[in-house]
């Protein structure tokens, strides 16, 4: 009886963990669109964190297109570059951009470390001008002839990309308080790759319409935009009122 009774125990136990997780994981997408939207609301309640959002989402878009093409550009001037010395051109292609990409992103770092020192509207200026930078290196990119000119454009792009990278992390850090700090970050991760999605989804069908060059240099054009309306927001923050060591 005692073992009857302990096993009727355990198996009610069991039935409750069952129903408790199964709640749990019904809960677990409403939790997270609660998440985003409040990470978004507190976005939207400072106006720093709101220019670093949209300037953010052009970012997005413009290197999904980047990102949907380069493996095309690695192909074709893989071709150009090595067909016929080695066995498989295209692969060597897109080997080199993307060593080219980690390269750029290694020795970017402690350049961007040494850059981002500053604070106030010293890293801000910078944060905007690396994010034009950006894009005419991928506008840059799209014009390159050969596979190695073309690597060192992506060498130097993804150095700059540390910079403005680091820059912008920074000022959200210092501008989210601790209690909103994961979510603010979950918004901010989300809205860029859905926008990087959304371009990679479009680049591909561009570029089999009009060409992977013009499309490259669109979203390029469209990185610089978003550098440049970082300026435009600045400015508009800074002619009312500002709080004394706010950083933008």
């Amino acid at each position: 009886m005692a073992d009857g009774s302990e096993k009727k125990v355990k198996d009610g136990n069991q039935f409750k963990e069952t129903a408790r997780r199964k709640t749990a994981n019904r809960q677990l997408p409403a939790a997270y669109w609660t998440d985003f939207r409040e990470g978004l609301r507190y976005v939207r309640s400072k106006d720093v964190l709101s220019a670093v959002f949209v300037v953010a989402a052009g970012w997005g878009l413009g290197n999904g297109v980047a990102r949907a093409l380069y493996s095309i550009f690695g192909a074709r001037l893989g071709v150009m570059a090595a067909g016929g010395v080695v066995a498989r051109p295209t692969d060597f292609g897109i080997s080199v951009l993307f060593v080219a990409m980690g390269l750029g992103g290694v020795t970017g770092a402690p350049i961007a470390k040494r850059f981002n020192s500053a604070a106030g509207d010293a890293l801000g200026s910078r944060m905007g001008r690396s994010l034009v930078f950006d894009g005419c290196g991928l506008v840059l990119f799209s014009l390159m002839p050969n596979l190695w000119v073309a690597a060192l454009v992506l060498v130097a792009r993804e150095m700059n990309f540390a910079i403005w990278w680091t820059a912008q992390q920074t000022i959200i850090m210092s501008r989210t308080e601790d209690r909103f700090a994961g979510r603010v970050f979950a918004s901010y991760e989300t809205l860029t790759t859905l926008m990087m999605v959304g371009a990679m989804l479009a680049a591909g069908a561009a570029a089999d319409s009009f060409g992977i060059r013009p499309v490259a240099t669109t979203g390029g054009a469209v990185i610089t935009l978003s550098g440049l309306m970082w300026f435009v927001l600045r400015r508009r923050r800074k002619s009312g009122a500002r709080v004394a060591g706010e950083i933008i």
